[in-house]
């Protein structure tokens, strides 16, 4: 019914005014509707979460202590942290061997390491004739950080067990 009472005004009121009458329509609709309460239910359940003071307890004992044959959670298991990555390109190839994957871009390099079922990915950037580590992430990512301790000594066992010069010192230097 207001629809057709506000088009009914839309259609006699010329163009100029249409604006104005259409918001004072929709304002008075407005009004009218937060004037009228939906139902009356709201209301009771209002009426009924309030308390008498009397009824409200107080605080007056303490809590209990612990059940006696309750047993306190044990330390934390000890996990043991990788060695620091080293801060350079050279240290980290020497560390980890040739990288399976390498991409150069002007002055930044990208290394990716392959272990058993993640990835590391070194960001190295030129500075000068050395190339300086500036972010290490880890695939799967680690629960707090970007790089995976655990993904990261996967890389150290896999190092450890490959055969003969893990410094590339064969192959092309980046």
């Amino acid at each position: 019914m207001a629809a057709a009472f506000i088009e009914k005004i839309i259609g006699e009121v010329t163009t100029g005014k249409r604006v104005a009458v259409l918001s004072c329509a929709l304002t008075l609709l407005t009004a009218a509707a937060a004037a009228q309460p939906i139902s009356a239910e709201p209301q009771a359940e209002t009426e009924m979460l309030v308390a008498p003071s009397s009824a409200v307890p107080q605080p007056s004992e303490t809590p209990a202590p612990p059940a006696p044959d309750t047993q306190m959670p044990g330390p934390a298991p000890e996990t043991t942290m990788p060695t620091p990555i080293p801060s350079d390109g050279s240290a980290i190839r020497a560390r980890f061997g040739a990288p399976d994957f390498l991409r150069r871009e002007r002055d930044n390099e990208l290394w990716r390491y392959d272990a058993n079922h993640c990835s590391v990915f070194f960001f190295l950037q030129r500075r000068g004739a050395t190339l300086q580590l500036r972010y290490t992430e880890t695939l799967p990512r680690g629960t707090d950080i970007a790089a995976d301790p655990a993904c990261v000594t996967a890389l150290d066992q896999r190092t450890a067990r490959m055969p003969g010069d893990v410094t590339g010192s064969s192959g092309a230097q980046p």
